[in-house]
C-alpha cells in the first residue's frame, strides 16, 4: 500500500514539474515576445528620430549654407593665430639661405596657381558654354557671361599675381607674416575654385536656370510696384487722392500700366523662356526640366497677377470693354496651346498631359483675381478654361484615352473651382464639354473608359451642386442632368447589352445604380440631414439643393426607363431601383425635424411623380417576364411599405395601384412567376399593416373593378392562383426563412386577420371554387 502511494506521490509530483515547466515556458514565450515587441517599437523610433534629424539638417542645410562657411573660415582663421608666436620664434633666427628658399617657394606656388587659375576657368568656362548654347538666344548672352563667375575669376587670378609678389618680401620678421597671407591666399583660392565650379554647375542646370528666371521676373515686378508707388500723386487730381473708383477698380494703377505698356516685357521675354525650355527638354525625353519649366510659367502668372492687382476688368453684358483683354495673359494660353498642338504630332502624352495640368493650375490662379464687384464674371478663368477644353477636345481623334480620361477629370476640378469661387451657371460649360468628350467613348470600344469618366465626372457635379451653399442652382442641375441624360440615351441607342457583361450598367454605373456614387452621397446627406436639428441652416440649404434637384427628375428617368427595356438592357432595373431607392431618401427627408411644411409637400410630391414613371411600363409578356426576373413585385412593395413608414399617402397610393395593375396586367401571362399570387399577398399585407392607409373594403373593391377589365387574367389563370392563395392561407404559421420581403412583411401582420383576406380575395378571383377543399 505504501508502495503504491508513494508511486501515486509520484505520478502527481511529476504532473506537477510538467505543469509549472509547461507554465515557466508559457511565461517566458510572453516575456520574450513582450521584450521583441518592445525592442522593435525603440528600433523603429529611433530609426524614425534618424531620419527626421537627417532631414532637418538637410534643410537646414541649404537654408544657412554661406553662413556656415563663412563661419568656419572665420573661426579657422582665428585658430591659426594661437601659434603665431611659436613661429615666429622659430623664423625670426633664419640665415638668408632659407629665405631665399621661402621666396622661391612663394614664386613658384604663385606661378602655379596662376597657371591652374587659368587651366580651370578654361575648363569651366568651355563646358559651361557647351551646355548654355542649348539655352534661347535671349538667355545665351547673359548665363555664359555671368558676372559673379568672371569677378571670382579675376579674384581667383588677383590672388595668385599677390602670392606671387609675396616672394619679393625683405627679411625673417617679413616672413612669418607673408607665410600666414600665402596660406590664407592658397585657402581662399581653394574656396572660389569650389564656388566657381558650382555657379557653373547652377549655370549649365536647367532647373537652376529656370529658378533665375522666375527671381528676375520677380525683382523686375517689384521694381515696377515701386515706380508706380512713388508715381502715383502724378496720376492723381490735387483735390482727390483715392486710388479706387465706386466700381472698385484701381483706375490710377491702370492708368499708370497703360501709359507704361512695356512694363510687362520682361515678363513676357520669361514666358517665351520657359517655354523654349518646356519645348525642348521634351524632345529630349527628360520631363523633369519641361514639368519646371511649366511651373515657372505659373509662379510668373500668380506673381504677374499679385502685381496688377484690381486693375482686372470682365466682361460685362452690353457694353464690350477694351480693358478686359490682357495681352500677357493672351500669350501665355496660346504658347500652352501651341505646345499642346506639338506635342499632339508628336504623340507625346506625357507633354500634353503637363501642359494641360498648367492651364488647369492657370484657371486657379485667375479664379483669384478681383475685378470691380464679387459677382462679375471671372472672365479670364473662363478664358483659361476654354482653352483646357478644347485642347483636351482636340485629342479626342488621336487614340489617347489615357489623357482623355486625365483631361476629363481636370475638366471637372474646375468645374468645382468655379463652383466654389464663383456662380453655379459657370460650370454649365464644364458640364457640356465633359459629356461631349464622354460620347467619344460610346462608338469606340476602346474609348469606353472615357465615357465611365466623364458619367464619374457629371456625378460628382451633381454632388457638388447638391452640397453647395449657392443659391439659384436649378439652371445648373438641370443642365448636368441632361447631360447624363443624353450619354445615357446615346449609350442604349448605339451600343448592345451584353447579357453576362451588362455593359450599360458597368459605364453608366456612377449615376444610374443603387451602388453608385450618385445614391451614396445623396444616402449621406440624408442621414446628415436626419440626424441635424430643426435650426441648422446649413441642412436646410442642402434641402433646398436636393428639392430644386428633385423637381422635374421624373421625366428623364422615365424616358430612360422605356428605352432600356426596348432594348432589353440590364439598365432597366438600376433605372427601377434608383427610382425606389430615391423615393425613400427624399420621403426620409422629408420627415426631418429640419424640414419645413412647404419643403416636405414638394419632396413628396416629387417622390410621388417619381414613383408614378413605372406606372409607363409597358405589360406585354416579354417585358413582364423580364422585370418579374428583377423581382418587380418585390421592388414595387418595397416601394409601399416605405411609403408606410413615412406616413406618404400620395406615395403609397401610387405604389399599391401600381402593386393593383403589375398583379392584374402582368399576371394574365403565364410565365411561371406567380405575379397574380404574390401581388395579392402584397396587398393583403400592406392592407393589415397597424393604422395603414389601405381599407379592407377599398381594396376587394379595386381587384373587383380591375378583374373586370379586358385585359385581366382568364378565369383559368384565376382559378389556379386562387387555389395557391388558400394554400398559402393554410400555411401562414409554418415558420422558414424567407427570402421574400413580402413573406418577411406577412409574418409580422395578424395571421388570422390575414387567413380571412386571403380567402376573401381567393374567392373574388374564382367564385366557382369557393367549396373546393384544401389540404394544409
Amino acid at each position: 500500500m505504501k508502495i503504491k502511494r508513494y508511486l501515486n506521490l509520484l505520478i502527481v509530483n511529476t504532473k506537477k514539474l510538467k505543469l509549472g515547466y509547461r507554465f515557466l515556458r508559457f511565461k517566458l514565450f510572453v516575456l520574450r515576445t513582450y521584450t521583441s515587441g518592445k525592442i522593435k517599437l525603440s528600433k523603429a523610433k529611433a530609426w524614425n528620430k534618424f531620419y527626421w534629424v537627417k532631414y532637418s539638417e538637410t534643410i537646414w542645410w541649404r537654408r544657412h549654407k554661406l553662413g556656415v562657411t563663412l563661419f568656419g573660415l572665420f573661426a579657422l582663421f582665428c585658430l591659426s593665430l594661437y601659434p603665431y608666436d611659436y613661429i615666429y620664434g622659430y623664423l625670426k633666427d633664419w640665415d638668408e639661405i632659407k629665405i631665399d628658399h621661402c621666396r622661391e617657394l612663394f614664386l613658384s606656388v604663385g606661378g602655379a596657381l596662376i597657371g591652374a587659375t587659368v587651366l580651370v576657368f578654361s575648363f569651366i568656362m568651355f563646358a559651361m558654354q557647351i551646355n548654355v548654347e542649348r539655352l534661347p538666344i535671349g538667355l545665351f548672352s547673359k548665363f555664359s557671361t555671368d558676372l559673379k563667375l568672371l569677378g571670382v575669376f579675376g579674384s581667383t587670378f588677383l590672388l595668385s599675381v599677390t602670392l606671387t609678389f609675396i616672394s619679393l618680401g625683405s627679411d625673417s620678421l617679413e616672413i612669418i607674416d607673408l607665410l600666414y597671407l600665402s596660406v590664407w591666399i592658397i585657402i581662399t583660392i581653394f574656396v572660389l575654385f569650389i564656388y566657381a565650379y558650382q555657379r557653373a554647375m547652377a549655370l549649365i542646370n536647367p532647373l537652376k536656370q529656370l529658378q533665375h528666371i522666375k527671381d528676375a521676373v520677380k525683382i523686375e515686378l517689384n521694381a515696377w510696384i515701386k515706380r508706380f508707388k512713388r508715381a502715383k500723386p502724378l496720376y492723381q487730381s490735387p483735390k482727390e487722392r483715392l486710388s479706387l473708383d465706386n466700381t472698385g477698380s484701381d483706375l490710377v494703377a491702370t492708368a499708370y500700366f497703360k501709359i507704361n505698356h512695356h512694363w510687362a516685357n520682361e515678363v513676357k521675354r520669361a514666358i517665351n523662356h520657359c517655354i523654349a525650355f518646356s519645348r525642348q527638354y521634351t524632345e529630349y525625353g527628360d520631363y523633369e526640366v519641361s514639368a519646371t519649366a511649366l511651373n515657372t510659367i505659373i509662379s510668373i502668372n500668380q506673381l504677374y497677377v499679385q502685381a496688377k492687382g484690381n486693375t482686372f476688368y470682365s466682361d460685362t453684358l452690353f457694353i464690350e470693354n477694351p480693358l478686359t483683354t490682357d495681352n500677357f495673359i493672351n500669350d501665355t494660353l496660346e504658347h500652352l496651346r501651341q505646345n499642346i498642338q506639338v506635342a499632339i504630332s508628336r504623340k507625346d502624352e506625357k507633354q500634353i498631359e503637363q501642359n494641360f495640368n498648367a492651364l488647369a493650375y492657370l484657371v486657379q490662379i485667375y479664379l483669384q483675381i478681383k475685378y470691380a464687384t464679387e459677382y462679375s464674371s471671372k472672365t479670364h478663368a473662363h478664358l483659361a478654361s476654354s482653352y483646357l477644353m478644347e485642347g483636351i477636345q482636340s485629342v479626342a481623334p488621336h487614340n489617347m484615352p489615357d489623357i482623355l480620361m486625365k483631361g476629363i477629370r481636370l475638366i471637372s476640378d474646375v468645374a468645382k473651382s468655379f463652383l466654389i469661387l464663383a456662380q453655379p451657371n459657370d460650370i454649365v460649360s464644364s458640364a457640356d464639354k465633359i459629356a461631349l468628350i464622354g460620347a467619344t467613348g460610346i462608338a469606340n470600344e476602346s474609348h469606353r473608359p472615357v465615357l465611365l469618366t466623364a458619367v464619374q465626372q457629371l456625378t460628382n457635379l451633381t454632388g457638388w451642386l447638391l452640397s453647395s451653399k449657392h443659391h439659384d442652382l436649378q439652371h445648373a442641375m438641370n443642365e448636368v442632368r441632361q447631360n447624363l441624360t443624353m450619354l445615357a440615351d446615346l449609350f442604349l441607342k448605339n451600343a448592345k447589352d451584353k447579357p453576362l457583361m451588362s455593359t450599360h450598367s458597368t459605364y453608366l454605373k456612377p449615376y444610374y445604380s443603387c451602388t453608385g456614387t450618385f445614391i451614396t452621397f445623396l444616402t449621406e446627406a440624408t442621414n446628415k440631414i436626419l440626424q441635424a436639428q430643426e435650426n441648422d441652416l446649413e441642412m436646410k440649404e442642402v434641402i433646398g439643393n436636393i428639392e430644386d434637384w428633385a423637381d422635374g427628375i421624373y421625366q428623364p428617368q422615365k424616358e430612360l426607363l422605356l428605352l432600356a427595356i426596348k432594348q432589353k438592357s440590364f439598365l432597366a432595373f438600376d433605372i427601377i431601383r434608383w427610382d425606389t431607392h430615391v423615393v425613400k431618401l427624399l420621403l426620409a427627408i422629408s420627415t426631418s425635424q429640419v424640414c419645413d411644411h412647404d419643403d416636405k409637400e414638394n419632396l413628396e410630391r416629387h417622390a410621388n411623380w417619381l414613383a408614378s414613371t413605372l406606372t409607363w411600363i409597358p405589360r406585354d409578356k416579354e417585358t413582364v417576364a423580364t422585370l418579374e426576373g428583377y423581382q418587380m413585385t418585390e421592388v414595387l412593395f418595397e416601394m409601399a411599405v416605405d411609403a408606410y413608414a413615412y406616413k406618404s399617402l400620395g406615395v403609397f397610393k401610387t405604389s399599391k395601384d401600381l402593386l393593383l395593375t403589375w398583379g392584374i396586367e402582368g399576371g394574365r401571362h403565364q410565365i411561371g412567376w406567380a405575379i397574380l399570387e404574390r401581388s395579392v399577398y402584397a396587398l393583403a399585407t400592406l392592407a393589415l399593416l397597424p393604422d395603414s392607409l389601405l381599407a379592407l373594403n377599398f381594396l376587394k373593391q379595386q381587384i373587383i373593378q380591375n378583374l373586370a377589365k379586358p385585359d385581366s387574367p382568364t378565369q383559368e389563370i384565376r382559378d389556379r392562383a386562387a387555389r395557391d392563395i388558400r394554400e398559402k392561407a393554410e400555411t401562414l404559421y409554418r415558420r422558414g426563412h424567407w427570402s421574400s420581403s413580402i413573406e418577411h412583411e406577412m409574418s409580422r401582420v395578424d395571421r388570422d386577420k390575414l387567413k380571412v383576406l386571403l380567402h376573401e380575395i381567393a374567392n373574388i378571383l374564382s367564385p366557382d371554387t369557393t367549396s373546393n377543399h384544401i389540404t394544409p
